[in-house]
């Protein structure tokens, strides 16, 4: 699949709920120039980025499953705040290593729409992880499902969020330089 869409995706409100939590991400880009940024040096941070957010939703995923698995509702939803706010500090983290690579000139503009389309799905991912925090499940025990349709209102808003990517596009060249990038897509 070519690289110049790609998304991750986060089904881990369906796992709580059965309402898949999608996050979207297109990633790609670089090319040589004149301040030492060179291609072949950001086609590396490049892939390294999509391994990791990759390894990143992998485990995310087997986590979620585990803690599922459980009765818990407050348990869960405690788990899925963690891991959401986990991944947007994983997203940031990997987006600042990316940046200390540098970037060619060419690339300036793609690179400035990946690093505002990553924070802001970091900040859909830390929202929501909020949001799901806050969620008072202490009755639901008692047959209180008034917190139950807050974290299915609060998971139903994550999945219901636009990729804020979804316009970027890798360069032809970066499909062959970057395969950890392919395995994100669907």
């Amino acid at each position: 699949m070519p690289i110049t869409k790609l998304s991750v995706r986060v089904r881990s409100s369906a796992l709580i709920l059965g309402a898949a939590a999608t996050i979207g991400l297109s990633a790609c880009g670089g090319d040589d120039d004149d301040k030492g940024a060179s291609k072949a040096d950001y086609q590396k941070s490049l892939n390294a980025f999509c391994g990791n957010l990759t390894a990143k939703q992998k485990s995310l995923q087997a986590d979620v499953e585990k803690v599922m698995s459980g009765n818990d509702p407050a348990a869960q939803a405690a788990a899925m705040a963690s891991f959401l706010a986990d991944y947007g500090e994983t997203l940031s983290a990997e987006r600042k290593k990316l940046e200390e690579t540098g970037v060619p000139d060419e690339y300036e503009q793609f690179d400035e729409e990946l690093a505002t389309g990553i924070a802001e799905m970091a900040k859909i991912s830390t929202t929501t992880a909020e949001k799901v925090k806050a969620v008072d499940l202490s009755g639901a025990a008692e047959g209180d499902t008034s917190g139950l349709t807050e974290l299915q209102t609060a998971l139903g808003e994550l999945s219901k969020q636009e990729n804020p990517l979804k316009e970027l596009k890798a360069p032809a060249d970066l499909e062959k330089a970057t395969p950890n990038c392919a395995d994100l897509t669907d």
